[in-house]
């Protein structure tokens, strides 16, 4: 992900939250670095907490925005708010937060295929802001859907037995 040069992630799904599997902080001098590695979010709370639950099937997306209504609260989020992210995330096919869970922050997220090891996992980039920008959300995009394709051709050429993570 050097090529985005903003602090990438990777996360999945564990229960009703995302988790931090990963963490590479970029070549760019001012770095977001919301999350740490084994952090967790609500799922639909930060781009890659809201795209692994965009790349879930409906009625789990349902269960889980029902059940973690409450916890959306605290992040100043509603239930149907997180609904209607979830349709714009499935319909642009990537997923883009700004200032949602830092008011500095955009991030860009994209599902990994069918997963990892049938969990739902994303790939994201948070940058400052102004950094991120409408143009350059496009070309982060890319570099994120690049990077899925080939980390998905990685995992279909080896066996579940020898996946032993994801830094490189």
């Amino acid at each position: 992900m050097a090529a985005a040069g903003d602090t990438a992630y990777l996360n999945c799904r564990s229960g009703n939250d995302a988790l931090c599997l990963d963490r590479r902080e970029g070549t760019f001098e001012v770095q977001a670095l919301p999350v740490d590695v084994g952090n967790r979010r609500p799922l639909g709370v930060g781009s890659g907490a809201l795209a692994v639950l965009a790349s879930m099937p409906s009625a789990e997306v349902d269960a889980v925005i029902e059940a973690n209504a409450g916890r959306y609260r605290r992040h100043g989020l509603m239930a149907e708010r997180v609904h209607t992210y979830v349709e714009a995330t499935r319909a642009r096919g990537f997923d883009i937060t700004s200032g949602r869970t830092v008011a500095s922050y955009r991030g860009v997220a994209v599902a990994i295929g069918d997963g990892v090891g049938g969990l739902p996992a994303v790939l994201s980039v948070t940058a400052i802001a102004e950094r991120l920008d409408v143009r350059r959300i496009e070309q982060v995009a890319r570099i994120l859907m690049r990077e899925e394709r080939a980390l998905r051709a990685i995992l279909a050429n080896e066996p579940t037995s020898q996946q032993k993570g994801f830094a490189t």
